[in-house]
């Protein structure tokens, strides 16, 4: 099976290819998505696994230099499914670390697909970068066009079909190519829609560290359990919630249970106002200039969002529970 990443940080691929071979074993092939200039740079990857490389500039022309961080990812991602390289992949992102054993049955169970969703895109107010504007048009696009909206973009890999990715491709594309678009949200509700026999219902996602930064914005689903890590090197520097932690899985010590204990023990100190949400030289400056109010607000923010998610969440359980008990 291909697993497909784009990159530009041959250091941090490294780290996850690293932890990709000890965990997911039915990987036999790498493609990687990189600008041209810097293959030098991931010429360590042949020693790791069969690579095929793809260009930037063969999937996007000159024009697309000025597209913000999430139009370019849909139309590099979009453009696979085209390319004589992919067929059927695991698509993913060079910072989606596994952190536990991975078999394809993950992806792909008795020829069905799994896809794991991580918010439904109503709900999604956060309005910061590129990828926030990139989701408020999805939904609105998904909406319009009578799709379900949830978000795929789970950071964590999924598997794609070459020729759904085509389709969904050519459905959006009145709209793709003038507004960020997400490509995972597009494809996946896409495909559960004209394709349902082929896909298992989705799944929450099993993500630690998305979002690395808590306080972007609450979860609205909790992940039964976390298989794969959003891996941020902030979060392993000095005062860091990962600092004494080991970056790459290795040896038989437990990693996976120490990083869920210290994302956990990070959240509730976040939550209560006791650390830092990221820490970055920008933000201590910011944080001593205004550290009293920013908790204030971020934390209260956060409670007051999340408690309302939460309740939703439980209103439209009740409301399933009593449609399914009147239609009997």
């Amino acid at each position: 099976m291909q697993i497909v990443y784009l990159s530009k940080r041959p250091d941090i691929l490294r780290g996850t290819l690293s932890s990709v071979a000890r965990y997911m074993p039915f990987i036999d092939e790498v493609v990687l998505v990189v600008p041209r200039g810097t293959q030098p740079r991931f010429t360590y990857v042949q020693e790791m696994f069969p690579v095929d490389f793809i260009f930037d500039e063969s999937l996007i022309d000159a024009d697309g230099s000025g597209l913000d961080h999430q139009a370019r990812d849909y139309l590099l991602r979009t453009s696979l499914s085209g390319h004589p390289a992919t067929d059927e992949f695991i698509m993913s992102d060079d910072d989606y670390r596994p952190m536990a054993p991975v078999d394809l049955a993950f992806f792909k169970e008795n020829d069905k697909y799994r896809s794991y969703y991580f918010y439904d895109l109503r709900d999604w107010i956060f309005d910061d970068t590129a990828f926030d504007r990139g989701q408020q048009n999805t939904y609105q696009i998904l909406k319009y066009l009578g799709y379900a909206h949830f978000s795929y973009a789970s950071h964590m890999p999924q598997i794609i079909r070459k020729d759904l990715l085509n389709e969904s491709k050519q459905r959006f594309a009145p709209y793709s190519g003038r507004l960020s678009v997400c490509e995972w949200s597009t494809y996946f509700n896409y495909a559960h829609r004209h394709h349902s026999e082929l896909f298992l219902p989705p799944r929450s996602y099993k993500t630690l560290c998305w979002p690395d930064c808590i306080t972007c914005w609450p979860r609205a689903i909790e992940p039964e359990e976390y298989v794969f890590e959003n891996y941020s090197p902030a979060l392993y520097k000095d005062n860091g919630p990962f600092s004494q932690i080991e970056s790459v899985e290795s040896g038989d010590h437990d990693y996976r249970f120490d990083k869920i204990l210290a994302w956990y023990r990070h959240e509730l100190n976040v939550l209560h106002g006791r650390s830092l949400d990221t820490d970055t030289f920008l933000r201590r400056i910011l944080y001593s200039l205004l550290l009293p109010l920013r908790r204030i607000k971020d934390v209260l923010w956060l409670r007051e969002r999340t408690q309302m998610i939460r309740l939703a969440n439980r209103i439209e359980k009740i409301e399933t529970l009593i449609e399914s008990r009147s239609g009997h």
